[in-house]
């Protein structure tokens, strides 16, 4: 099965990174805290709104999105 982080070209450029586990770990590993923050929360909100839409039938605007990642970052 071929995965998107081996067809990608911006991924291809983070070697050895196959899969999301280890793009999640090469960017633990070489970014600032504040940034794997910032990083893990809007996936958190990019997923809580891919359920929005999914099971509620709701949309967010990105800028939506964007700012309940940012507020989440904020509480935590």
């Amino acid at each position: 099965m071929t995965t998107f982080f081996k067809v990608c070209d911006w991924s291809r450029r983070w070697q050895g990174v196959v899969d999301m586990m280890g793009w999640a770990a090469k960017i633990m590993k070489e970014r600032p805290q504040s940034e794997v923050e910032s990083w893990a929360l809007l996936l958190w909100a990019l997923w809580n709104e891919r359920n929005a839409q999914l099971f509620n039938k709701k949309k967010w605007s990105e800028s939506k999105i964007v700012t309940c990642a940012q507020a989440l970052l904020e509480e935590y």
